[in-house]
């Protein structure tokens, strides 16, 4: 309940008795006193009163703003925590400067595999321990696909050498790739002028480093790095190897001959060992006592007088051996079945197998297989020669002309018998 002031006429008169009051000053009191409370906060708010209080100020988090833009909360994460949000790096203008506009190693990279029908490059990384000296290094994979046996070869990863690892190691990832790209480029088109479309910081390593790196290989032999075909290229690689591969095995079969217990022509005796060869005597024969020798011999010499059979096992021991000095396995099958011990085998084997047939080792040094028709003897020489054609050595050849007084359809009979 509110009282209101009785108002009297003293009240009223005193209002009245002055002047110089306007009518709306005396309303302002007539309501102020009808009404103190409103009246007290109405005088506060007029004109020429005290300075007025500042507004109470209002956190933010009080706010509420009513809004139909909608944004991205993950956006606004580093503002809310206080950290302006870091700008993405422009792969551009890292690479090739603020004022570079032209293509990056990357893109010719891919553009090169594009035009070469090559599969696209494969980019590994990986992060140096800090012990290491840290930062990170990058190294291209190149592929292709044969378009005729749909094979795929995948080259081994393009890596800078042990001594010149650090130069490929960089701060950001970014940069270890176009670095990576860079060196693969120059792999496969340093005989190009590629290095005129690559940033500057590419276009010095192309020029320098890398030239001087090359440079090292192709005197150390390794020119084939550099090949514009890197596939060509490993494919000849890999032959080479496998040629070099086929030597080594051949090399350790010939090894396996002092097993048998002899020394063969051309090898070193070792410490102990005996020197037969070194104290064989050599004798000298022409072409036609050499060949009625060896007839003798094939005709009357006798092996196996006792008919001894060999086990199987034995057999295939011996087959195995001789095979791997360097004679027919079909030779050696033939005199194992003939012969009662491996040394009877070989005997045969060095008499019975046509010149043409035997390993290099059983010939003497500077000697040329097969028997040289030095006479000038065209028609004989012509007739040895088809011989020959047919299938027949050609020092069985001569000597069945010979036995046959030249007649040819004689001697391919006897030479048949052989």
């Amino acid at each position: 309940m509110v009282n209101f002031p009785v108002l009297t006429s003293s009240t009223l008169n005193l209002s009245l008795h002055v002047k110089s009051v306007s009518i709306f000053q005396l309303l302002d009191r007539l309501f102020c006193l009808f009404f103190p409370l409103m009246g007290s906060k109405k005088s506060q708010g007029q004109r020429g009163a005290g300075p007025k209080k500042p507004p109470q100020e209002v956190p933010d988090s009080d706010h509420i703003v009513f809004t139909n833009k909608h944004t991205d909360s993950s956006k606004d994460g580093s503002a809310k925590n206080g950290n302006p949000e870091t700008p993405r790096p422009d792969a551009r203008k890292v690479i090739g400067g603020a004022s570079w506009t032209g293509k990056l190693p990357v893109n010719l990279l891919s553009e090169l595999c594009q035009k070469q029908k090559w599969n696209k490059p494969e980019y590994s990384m990986r992060h140096l321990p800090e012990g290491a000296g840290g930062g990170h290094v990058s190294s291209v994979t190149l592929a292709a696909i044969n378009p005729k046996t749909k094979e795929t070869t995948k080259l081994p990863p393009f890596q800078l050498p042990v001594s010149h690892r650090d130069l490929a190691s960089q701060e950001t990832p970014l940069e270890a790739r176009h670095f990576a790209a860079t060196y693969a480029l120059f792999r496969v088109s340093s005989m190009k002028n590629i290095h005129m479309t690559l940033p500057p910081k590419y276009r010095d390593l192309w020029k320098g480093e890398f030239a001087q790196l090359k440079e090292e290989d192709v005197k150390a032999g390794r020119a084939w790095m550099y090949d514009a075909d890197p596939f060509a290229a490993a494919l000849e690689t890999k032959k080479i190897r496998n040629a070099v591969e086929l030597r080594k095995v051949k090399a350790a079969e010939q090894k396996t001959a002092p097993s048998l217990g002899m020394i063969l022509p051309g090898q070193h005796a070792g410490r102990g060992s005996s020197k037969a060869w070194e104290r064989a005597p050599l004798v000298d024969m022409g072409n036609k006592i050499r060949s009625d020798v060896e007839d003798a011999v094939k005709s009357h010499g006798t092996w196996n007088p006792y008919q001894v059979v060999l086990p199987e096992s034995r057999r295939l021991t011996i087959v195995t051996e001789l095979s791997g000095l360097g004679f027919r396995r079909s030779h050696v099958e033939e005199a194992a079945q003939q012969c009662k011990d491996r040394e009877e085998t070989l005997e045969w084997l060095l008499i019975h197998v046509p010149e043409d047939d035997l390993p290099a080792w059983s010939f003497p040094v500077n000697y040329t297989s097969g028997i040289s028709l030095a006479s000038g003897d065209l028609a004989k020489e012509a007739k040895v020669k088809r011989l020959t054609q047919a299938g027949y050595s050609s020092d069985d050849s001569a000597s069945a002309l010979r036995h046959s007084e030249g007649d040819e359809r004689v001697s391919s009979c006897k030479v048949a018998s052989f």
